[in-house]
């Protein structure tokens, strides 16, 4: 899981920032984006976990409907009735927050933009929220 190490080099990144502004090195609109500093480093390596938690994320729920799908198609039994729930819930919370993890990180490509870690944390534990309601459809689907 790599979003819990995003979201905390995104609290280190933000205790970064805050400090670099109380010690005056960050002015108004004239961030210190030269590499060097702490924010920038940690603005990095939560970029960079950002990006591989979505895309394992993404792939992981895509991969868990895809079986149930399978396993759906292949049943010869009664379907559950909760497998329909599953199915809508887990593509309505999966498109809501990949949108949400989309505009997090176009956002975080720029140096001037401040993402906080609060919107962090709403993306993983939707994405996990996301991936555990298709692995849920799956499992009903191949016991059904």
């Amino acid at each position: 899981l790599l979003g819990i190490p995003c979201i905390t080099k995104t609290y280190d990144a933000d205790e970064a920032r805050q400090q670099e502004k109380e010690e005056g090195n960050v002015g108004d609109g004239d961030e210190n984006t030269d590499g060097d500093s702490d924010y920038a480093v940690d603005r990095t390596i939560a970029l960079c976990l950002g990006c591989a938690s979505t895309f394992l994320f993404t792939i992981a729920t895509l991969c868990s409907f895809y079986a149930g799908m399978r396993h759906k198609s292949k049943s010869k039994g009664k379907e559950h009735c909760c497998l329909s729930g599953f199915l809508i819930a887990g593509w309505i919370i999966f498109c809501i927050t990949f949108i949400v993890d989309l505009i997090v990180l176009v956002l975080a490509f720029d140096p001037d933009n401040i993402i906080y870690p609060e919107i962090i944390i709403v993306g993983f534990v939707g994405s996990l929220f996301a991936w555990s309601l298709m692995f849920g459809y799956s499992e009903m689907a191949r016991r059904g």
